[in-house]
């Protein structure tokens, strides 16, 4: 059975490069590819794929990153902090299986 590393929120594919190089079996699941991660379900699409190696994950930043806190308020309102939370919390779910 391959090594399995899955690759959120990574459109290009490059993050995981190496990983590819390795003989590893990547899955790069991005949005902008027509993988929602939020419709992933852990227990009939993941848990089947084998055992997972490894997970990258680098889900929004810039709803919290320092750099725009002048603008976290009207996140905060509009609710772009929300689902940026939810999509956090949606990678720990699949961590923790």
């Amino acid at each position: 059975m391959n090594k399995i590393i899955l690759s959120f929120f990574d459109y290009s594919g490059n993050w995981p490069k190496y990983y590819r190089e390795a003989g590893y079996e990547v899955y790069s699941l991005d949005i902008k590819n027509g993988f929602d991660i939020l419709e992933l379900d852990v227990y009939n699409d993941i848990i089947p794929l084998g055992k997972i190696y490894g997970i990258l994950a680098a889900p929004p930043c810039t709803d919290f990153a320092g750099s725009g806190a002048q603008y976290w308020k009207q996140k905060d309102l509009d609710g772009r902090t929300d689902a940026s939370l939810k999509l956090i919390d949606k990678v720990l779910e699949i961590i923790e299986v």
